[in-house]
């Protein structure tokens, strides 16, 4: 996945706008757009390779330079794709 909307407009996801835009963001529809792109990630062949990217980055960085959030989401991912995949 690499787009979501927001209104009419078309919005480059990455995952850490995503997360972001998840739990961050005052617009119901952006949040509904970066939860659904999220959840398409976590089901998605790319759910693995992002998320052991960024627990590495986590792991590989001081306390809070990756946001809790992006861990939080990473962790889920791993844990989602070891119970289905």
């Amino acid at each position: 996945p690499s787009l979501g909307t927001t209104g009419s407009t078309a919005v480059p996801w990455t995952v850490e706008t995503a997360v972001h835009t998840m739990y961050h963001s005052l617009d119901a529809h952006a949040r509904q757009s970066a939860t659904r792109w999220l959840e398409a990630l976590q089901n998605g062949t790319d759910g693995w390779s992002t998320a052991v990217s960024v627990l590495q980055r986590a792991g590989e960085s001081a306390a809070g330079v990756v946001p809790a959030e992006l861990v939080f989401f990473a962790a889920q991912t791993l844990k989602h794709k070891l119970e289905s995949d």
